[in-house]
C-alpha cells in the first residue's frame, strides 16, 4: 500500500479521480438510453 502511494502523487491521484467521475458519468448515461430503447422497444 504505501509503494503505492509513493507511486502516485497526491495530483495523478486527481486525474485519475477526474477520470474516474467522468467515465461513471458515461456509463450511467449509456445506461439511461439502453433503458429508454428497450422501453420503446416493449410499446411497439
Amino acid at each position: 500500500k504505501l509503494s503505492l502511494q509513493r507511486r502516485f502523487s497526491a495530483e495523478q491521484w486527481k486525474e485519475i479521480d477526474a477520470k474516474l467521475e467522468l467515465y461513471k458519468k458515461n456509463v450511467g448515461s449509456l445506461l439511461d438510453v439502453i433503458r429508454n430503447a428497450r422501453r420503446a422497444q416493449e410499446q411497439q
